[in-house]
């Protein structure tokens, strides 16, 4: 399941589901990052830990990510 922001026809943002409490992102991951121009990735896990795992990528629990993205 991905989460899209989308602001002048642009996506900002996108969110992976992962089931894993140390997930790990795959080449494609990536590629899907550079083609659609996206400036910050989500990884959604079940754990309740936010954490970045490189610059423009946030490991967040659904709760947090949620309370994020309705600001």
């Amino acid at each position: 399941m991905k989460y899209d922001r989308w602001v002048n026809n642009r996506w900002l943002a996108a969110a992976e589901i992962k089931l894993s409490l140390s997930p790990k992102l795959t080449k494609g991951s990536y590629l899907a990052m550079e083609d659609l121009g996206l400036e910050k990735l989500y990884i959604i896990t079940p754990g309740i830990e936010k954490y970045a795992y490189e610059s423009n990528i946030d490991v967040i629990g659904l709760r947090d990510f949620l309370n994020e993205i309705i600001r």
